[in-house]
């Protein structure tokens, strides 16, 4: 059946009554471990595991941010061939979050991106 769900989650999801209700059956475990040790995986076949990372996650570096911006700022170039109308807007409201959200004016590299690219772009 296409619509079946396996009868088990994480615990990320455990306040969710609808999934609740569906692991309460015994028939659907069919070993002895706990609910809180398997995964759930939604109607669309998308698997929710638990994480068991235990160290810290390492934060995205400045490279990474370069290159967003660097894309984010592509979007924006009206002589693009590839790039409509609603991809210059989309480009423009991404840009408008990234700039809203992160400190641009500490770093260099990204105010040279923003001073010379997307100035140039808004211009254009």
């Amino acid at each position: 059946e296409g619509t079946h769900v396996e009868k088990s989650q994480s615990a990320s999801v455990e306040s969710i009554p609808e999934v609740l209700e569906e692991c309460t059956s015994p028939a659907d475990h069919s070993d002895s471990a706990s609910v809180h040790d398997m995964d759930y995986v939604n109607p669309r076949g998308v698997r929710f595991t638990q994480s068991s990372q235990k160290e810290a996650l390492v934060p995205y570096g400045l490279p990474c941010i370069r290159e967003l911006f660097r894309f984010l700022i592509s979007l924006t170039n009206p002589h693009d061939r590839h790039n409509s109308e609603v991809m210059i807007h989309m480009g423009l409201h991404l840009l408008t979050v990234a700039l809203e959200s992160a400190p641009v004016a500490q770093c260099q590299t990204l105010l040279g991106l923003i001073k010379d690219e997307m100035c140039r772009h808004l211009f254009q």
